[in-house]
């Protein structure tokens, strides 16, 4: 039986574990579906690209949720779209970055459009971390 999904509660209902959707199911012969009936459902959903970014590298302003990219040396204002958090504590982002794209991780709230930082390595090599230029280091 094929349905159209009219309304998707805001919350798992507590008690039951049980999610309410209200939906409009196609003509039934057979009149085995009834109104209030529960149902198992399977629902096909389009597949959509998440970047996971760990929550230190965003932060929230007046225009949103703010991440700062680094392009060279120099910090660039990225104003991002959520959808949740993933399994490992990291926020899911849906809009407003790029794969591959190397963010400013650390105190989030102190950084500022085109502020200069220097990209450290970590010796991992799996990510890198970034701070203010070191004494004497960017422009004059």
């Amino acid at each position: 039986i094929s349905a159209t999904i009219r309304l998707i509660a805001d919350a798992v209902d507590p008690g039951t574990r049980l999610v309410p959707i209200v939906a409009r199911v196609a003509v039934d012969a057979s009149g085995t579906v009834r109104p209030g009936t529960f149902a198992e459902v399977l629902m096909t959903l389009p597949a959509r690209t998440v970047i996971s970014v760990p929550s230190l590298a965003l932060r929230a302003s007046e225009r949103g949720t703010m991440a700062y990219v680094v392009d060279g040396n120099v910090l660039q204002e990225r104003i991002v779209s959520l959808a949740g958090q993933a399994e490992n504590g990291e926020l899911m982002v849906t809009s407003g970055l790029r794969v591959g794209e190397t963010l400013a991780v650390r105190a989030a709230d102190g950084l500022r459009q085109g502020m200069q930082v220097v990209v450290i390595k970590p010796a991992s090599g799996t990510g890198a971390e970034t701070g203010p230029p070191a004494a004497g280091a960017g422009s004059r």
